[in-house]
């Protein structure tokens, strides 16, 4: 039995074709097929198999294809004609959806605790690489996206995605030693390995970098001075949640107060918001929709805070000044916040 990720027996002469036809007639044009893996749950028998690539061009929504074909029958006693059916007729298909504009082209499956099968037996998640040279995480069989923090290496939240500002502020130890997150994650992705020896000295300023992504995080971490890093834990902060949108967030410049731990953030849309360590309370329980934001006016943001975060850098304040793109931004030591606009 040959098939597509929608049609089945399309080797055989007068088979349906079903898959988004542009026109009575025509056929639309499909992707190549970029990577296949047969997975399989717990139960080596319950399988799926995820692919990337072979959707029409016409598909509204681009990903990874997982067909769950379910348990499968035995071979010794199942005829051909059975087992054909298993493979024709998937218990569930679903899409686990890439960001937009975006192609899967290939990806790397993570096992829950065997390392053989190619990453294939009981995933938890997937790291695919898009056609825009960006990675992306995503929980396994679910799809929902997973964030690198604290889950993968430094040097891939790089690319997850792509860096857009970048900016480095000396900080007092102790401070930074205090500014540890408590956020909800699933099991650790990444374990193990044998830590590079580093001298024992000290410095009591860490410089801290601060990068801004594309998809409107910005993320703190210890860049060091060749010394063990006490704190190399990576603080997130949502610059999306904060300005209340999903779309057009993109952060232009970036502040961090070396004594207080307070960031400031200035977008391409004229905002300024600035964060302030804190508790959450209501973590786990989604916010209730916060009121718009006021233009030429301070406007408070406490209530967007992330519910999966219960301790960490929250948004305090935001000024829309509808002044052009944030050129300049400065954040003192105790509290004045300096903004220039275009």
């Amino acid at each position: 039995m040959a098939r597509t990720l929608t049609d089945t027996n399309v080797d055989k002469p007068g088979a349906g074709i079903s898959s988004f036809e542009s026109a009575p007639g025509t056929m639309p044009a499909r992707e190549s097929l970029y990577r296949i893996a047969w997975c399989a749950n717990q139960d080596p028998d319950d399988t799926a198999i995820l692919i990337a690539g072979g959707a029409t061009t016409l598909m509204p929504t681009k990903g990874l294809t997982l067909l769950e074909l379910g348990r499968t029958p035995n071979y010794a006693t199942s005829s051909w004609q059975l087992l054909s059916e298993h493979f024709e007729s998937p218990k569930r298909q679903r899409i686990l959806p890439s960001p937009p504009n975006a192609e899967v082209v290939d990806f790397c499956l993570i096992p829950r605790s065997s390392p053989h099968f190619a990453g294939g037996h009981d995933p938890i998640a997937v790291i695919a690489l898009l056609t825009s040279g960006e990675v992306t995480t995503l929980s396994f069989p679910s799809g929902i996206p997973m964030s690198p923090t604290n889950q993968l290496h430094l040097s891939l939240s790089f690319i997850h995605p792509f860096i857009s500002c970048a900016s480095l502020t000396p900080m007092d130890r102790a401070r930074w030693l205090g500014m540890t997150e408590t956020r909800a994650q699933g099991p650790p992705i990444l374990e193990g390995g044998a830590e590079t020896t580093h001298p024992l000295k000290r410095f009591e300023s860490r410089n801290i970098v601060q990068t801004a992504h594309a998809d409107g995080t910005i993320r703190l971490w210890d860049a060091g001075h060749k010394d063990e890093l006490e704190n190399e834990k990576l603080l997130q902060v949502d610059v999306a949640r904060a300005v209340g949108r999903l779309e057009n967030v993109d952060v232009t410049r970036m502040s961090l107060a070396g004594s207080s731990g307070e960031l400031a953030a200035g977008l391409r849309t004229g905002e300024v918001i600035v964060f302030r360590w804190g508790h959450n309370r209501n973590t786990g329980r989604e916010p209730p929709p916060s009121k718009p934001n006021t233009p030429h006016a301070l406007t408070n943001v406490t209530d967007r805070k992330d519910p999966a975060l219960t301790d960490g850098l929250f948004p305090f304040t935001l000024m829309d000044q509808h002044d052009g793109p944030v050129t300049s931004l400065k954040l003192s030591d105790v509290g004045f916040v300096a903004a220039g606009f275009e």
